[in-house]
């Protein structure tokens, strides 16, 4: 017995502990099934593809004018510094 009896602990002991197994085999959840597209969903997928095609022309259209503005601009820029270093001399 300890000096303090404050300091006693009981420890609870567990003794023919009978944990239940499962017999029964578990099978994995069967894998989902996809279901067929709808008229609904084909005609989304059509507008979004046209969209996307859309965006896609348009971004290019702008990408081309924007190299073309950019070439013209250095080309202007250019012919400027000629102009400018031809008549310095």
């Amino acid at each position: 017995m300890p000096d303090n009896p404050s300091q006693e602990q009981n420890i609870p002991v567990l003794k023919d502990v009978v944990v239940p197994v499962m017999k029964e085999k578990i099978s994995p959840a069967p894998a989902p099934v996809e279901p067929e597209p709808s008229l609904l969903s084909s005609t989304l997928q059509a507008e979004i593809d046209t969209i996307i095609n859309q965006a896609r022309a348009d971004f290019e259209a702008t990408i081309a004018q924007l190299q073309k503005e950019m070439q013209q601009r250095v080309e202007r820029e250019l012919n400027e510094l000629h102009i400018q270093l031809t008549s310095d001399d």
